[in-house]
């Protein structure tokens, strides 16, 4: 019965940080990103998001006044501006990369949040498992041991001249691929050697 409320638990908890993680991903794919947006596109997305309403005419052209201005009404605060079309385009393009920083940060921190409590659970499951059976702990640590000398060989065999987004890009896909042939030959070589006998 204890074990079935640990892995319910467990479960939940899986599942509430792959939610997480997702629906934070998504935030931050569905931001617009003034940098990949040319003028043309920030010019258009500025005066046709839902928070300004422009002044128009009766066939739906933005108004100038005479010092060549928009006038808006900013419906989160019901204030009303009058502000040069350069202007509007660079306080929409800050308030675009604010957004997308902020989003950015909040999955960032999320990230080192689930990481180093993983980490904090890890330590902590080894701890209890060298108390109650070293020589199990002991077969672990090995295997974990192999496995961080694997990733440092791949690290040092990507590194890039380019800079170390590139080395850790390059270290990602390599182990990755690495990690995918390595299974494939042992679930082969598994069925393989059940067939031999």
């Amino acid at each position: 019965m204890e074990n079935d409320k640990q892995n319910l638990i467990t479960r939940v908890i899986t599942y509430l940080v792959i939610f997480l993680g997702v629906l934070f991903t998504l935030i931050v794919m569905s931001d617009d990103n003034p940098k990949e947006m040319n003028p043309e596109q920030i010019k258009v997305a500025a005066f046709n998001n839902d928070q300004f309403e422009f002044e128009k005419d009766e066939k739906g052209r933005f108004i100038k006044d005479k010092f060549g201005n928009y006038t808006y009404k900013d419906l989160d605060n019901d204030s009303t501006y009058s502000k040069s079309e350069g202007e509007i385009l660079r306080n929409y393009q800050t308030s675009l990369e604010q957004t997308l920083d902020s989003h950015v940060f909040t999955l960032t921190f999320f990230s080192i949040v689930t990481v180093t409590a993983t980490f904090l659970l890890l330590i902590l499951g080894f701890g209890y498992l060298a108390y109650i059976n070293w020589a199990k702990a002991k077969k672990i640590l090995t295997g974990v041991g192999i496995f961080v000398l694997f990733m440092l060989i791949v690290y040092f065999i990507s590194v890039d001249d380019r800079g170390t987004d590139w080395t850790l890009a390059n270290t990602a896909i390599n182990s990755t691929v690495l990690l995918i042939l390595i299974a494939l030959i042992s679930w082969i070589g598994g069925s393989v050697i059940k067939l031999r006998k």
